[in-house]
Formats: structure tokens, sequence, C-alpha cells
């Protein structure tokens, strides 16, 4: 329970301020999770989850008999990916002297950093929960190159992956890359490679993939930096992302925004002095892959 006290009212206006600091830092530094497929679990609907996906089903090409049905209903092929959801969280505790006496550092840099742990905490789960066991477009111990970009892109077109649906129109394939990989993809010399070393596709890699000059993309591919990219201990896990390629799930409510937590050293009650405030997070989250078809991974060297 809050202390009420003389400042109780600007402690609310703080607490929306910072509400609306940490939307906008966390939307800044998502990258992986905007991609999935998202879901929220109905509150006091239990921690098991359940994602039901069917198979794509042949033409029918036989001509139907005049007036009549067909014979036999068309098999659907469905297959169920189980999760659990998990909590997730951690907090600050600036003391009362360092929020009051720091030009910066304040409670707003504070949330800030809140947000962007919250940001890479769901963005690695996503990464490690949902992205593995996926196809392989490998080469290790090389740099990226362009034809990496074309195989990824090959392949995904033969699993007749759909473009994503959060790219411009809805017509390119995701690609999140290590920033050591990009660059060095643009230092290739390969002479079929230089027709797109052009600034427009180079210069779109930090900003968010809705919005991006479609002049960007590189067959079919639009590539952004995340400087989150997980390895093995020897190469760096590059992906190329479909849509439907995984899912992610939280309890009733936008997964977007894991609920931040502000408490001013004022509303303390379990601290005599009131010498020390806290800014934490919490989200219940799972990840998981819906389909190892609609996702590439490509390893690089670190």
């Amino acid at each position: 329970m809050a202390r009420m006290t003389t400042g109780t009212n600007s402690n609310i206006l703080n607490t929306e301020f910072f509400a609306k600091r940490w939307l906008e830092v966390l939307r800044e530094d998502l990258l992986c999770l905007p991609l999935a497929v998202k879901e929220n679990a109905p509150m006091n609907s239990g921690k098991q989850v359940a994602w039901t996906r069917m198979a794509n089903t042949t033409a029918k090409t036989t001509p139907l008999a005049e007036g009549a049905d067909p014979t036999s209903p068309t098999d659907l092929v469905a297959t169920v990916i189980n999760g659990t959801l998990q909590e997730f969280g951690a907090y600050f505790e600036p003391a009362k002297l360092f929020i009051s006496t720091s030009v910066t550092g304040t409670m707003t840099e504070i949330v800030e950093a809140a947000a962007h742990e919250a940001a890479i905490t769901l963005d690695t789960l996503c990464f490690t929960q949902a992205l593995q066991d996926t196809t392989d477009i490998d080469d290790p111990s090389s740099d990226l190159l362009a034809i990496h970009l074309l195989a990824a892109a090959q392949t995904l077109n033969t699993n007749a992956a759909k473009a994503h649906r959060d790219t411009p129109g809805g017509a390119f394939y995701a690609g999140i890359f290590s920033a050591n990989a990009l660059f060095e993809m643009m230092n290739e010399d390969t002479p079929t490679w230089l027709q797109v070393k052009r600034d427009d596709f180079s210069a779109s890699w930090i900003n968010p993939f809705k919005g991006t000059p479609v002049t960007a993309a590189l067959y079919g591919i639009l590539p952004k930096i995340s400087h989150n990219i997980q390895n093995d201990g020897t190469d760096e896990l590059n992906y190329v992302i479909a849509d439907q390629g995984f899912g992610a799930v939280s309890i009733d409510g936008d997964m977007m925004a894991p609920r931040v937590i502000v408490t001013n050293p004022e509303e303390r009650t379990d601290k005599p002095l009131r010498n020390s405030g806290t800014v934490g997070w919490w989200a219940a989250f799972d990840a998981a892959l819906l389909d190892s078809n609609q996702v590439t991974e490509i390893l690089t060297t670190i």
C-alpha cells in the first residue's frame, strides 16, 4: 500500500509520465517480438497454452459429379505446439539521495533502463525459446554474403512461406542480423553485389520494419540490425522470418507492454527512512516455434 503524503498527487502525475516514456523506449528496443504471432491468454485460464497449426492441403482437381458432394472430407493435418507461461521481471532500487542530487540518472532515466532491460529480455526469449530447430542456411566460420540471403529467400519460397505481414505492404521476409554480419556483407566485393550497395539499403538497418523503403530489400528480404543477436560460442545466429513462423503469448493484455511499477521513496512502507525508491517490471510470457519451414537460420563468424 502506498504511503499517502502531501506529494502523492505529483507522484501520480509522475507515474503517468513514466508509463508513457516506458512504452516509447520499449517500442524502440523491441525487434524480434513484434514479428511473432501474438496471442493473449485469458485471465484465470491456467499457465498452459497451445497453438494449433494446420498443414496446407493439396489441390483438388477431380471434377464433382453433377449435383453431387465430394465423396469424403479433406483431411486436415493439425500440429499442436504446447507452452507454459512463466514469470519474468527485475527491479532497480535507486537511493533518495541519488534521485535528489543527480542532474542525470534520475527516475526517468531509470525507467528507460528498465524498459530496455524488459525489451532485450523478451527479445532474447523469442530467440532462445522460439527460433530453434529452424532450417539452416549455414556456412560456419564464414562472413555473411549476399548469396546467403539469396539461399534463405529460395528456401522460404520453396517452403511456400508467406511474406511477413509487418513488413511494408506485407511483401517481404523479415531479416534479423548482427551488425557485424551486415557490415561484412556490405564489404563484399562480388560483382553481382555491387548493384545493391547503395545508401538506402544500409541506411534502413536500424529503423522499424514498417515504414522501411522497399528499395532496402535484397532478394525479398528486409534486413535489420539486432544488438542482441545470439551466438553458439562459435557463430552468430541470424534469422530470416516469414509470416506465422513463431508465436508469443502473455496474460490477457498487451504483451508488447509488460508492466512497469514505479515506487517513489516517499511511498515505501518497508523502509523506515523512505530513503530509496524502486523501478520494476514484470511479464508473464512464453514463445514457441510454430513452423520450422517458415524461419531460416544463417550462421556467421563472430
